[in-house]
């Protein structure tokens, strides 16, 4: 049997971590949905150690997923009203098809219990359909569409999905 474990991202060293890990899953995964040009600039932006560092001062939190003692993956969250946002899950290949993520969504849903909130929402690229499998088979909702807009003139044209707890 696996051993799944989280750790909250503390350190510069974790934030590092995260970002290296966060760079290896973008490349793979949004090149061919979004362009090079367009996956540089958003793990910049989203992705860097400087931008997730600000995220953890503005509320989020991030934990490491361990599989079997070595980093799988992560996730970033953080409340926001009655729920919990879901802002980033990534699972490197490698551990896909482990039950990372119905584990980690698990872990929030506690989360959500302990804190009284109602339910879990995410967004997810509207390409990306392996990911929208997951979050579906997983319990979410598709609730609406997004497009926004974030600099250099590139746009997140997402679904935004619920699920309730």
């Amino acid at each position: 049997m696996m051993n799944i474990a989280f750790k909250k991202a503390e350190s510069a060293a974790d934030i590092a971590l995260i970002a290296q890990t966060a760079r290896i899953i973008w490349l793979e995964t949004y090149l061919p949905i979004l362009g090079r040009e367009q996956v540089e600039y958003m793990i910049e932006k989203f992705q860097s150690a400087s931008a997730l560092t600000g995220q953890l001062a503005s509320g989020y939190v991030y934990d490491i997923i361990f599989c079997d003692g070595e980093v799988a993956g992560f996730a970033g969250y953080k409340r926001e009203n009655d729920g919990l946002f879901l802002s980033k899950l990534y699972i490197l290949k490698e551990y896909r098809g482990r039950k990372l993520a119905p584990k980690t969504v698990e872990r929030l849903a506690e989360i959500c219990n302990k804190e009284s909130l109602k339910y879990v929402f995410l967004t997810v690229n509207r390409q990306n359909s392996t990911a929208i499998a997951v979050y579906t088979k997983l319990g979410f909702v598709n609730e609406r569409s997004e497009d926004n807009e974030i600099g250099h003139g590139f746009y997140m044209n997402d679904y935004i999905m619920y699920k309730y707890i």
